[in-house]
């Protein structure tokens, strides 16, 4: 069971690896929040996070941040 439970952060850990390294080259270097975010993701919200990295135009959007408009 240990080996399970293993295997599956070990896999977790990598697919939080491979999104960090994909939202960098997408946006830039990525602020400290925002990577806090990502590495604290439950499976299930790093699933939505996976999907959003191809269709989010901003990483405002992808963290689903909304810009506040001056007035």
């Amino acid at each position: 069971m240990f080996q399970i439970e293993r295997r599956r952060e070990d896999e977790i850990a990598g697919q939080k690896a491979v999104l960090l390294r994909q939202l960098g080259k997408r946006f830039g270097t990525l602020p400290t929040g925002a990577v806090a975010t990502i590495q604290t993701a439950t499976p299930s919200e790093l699933d939505t996070m996976i999907s959003l990295v191809l269709t989010a135009p901003t990483l405002d959007d992808f963290l689903g941040k909304k810009k506040r408009r001056r007035e």
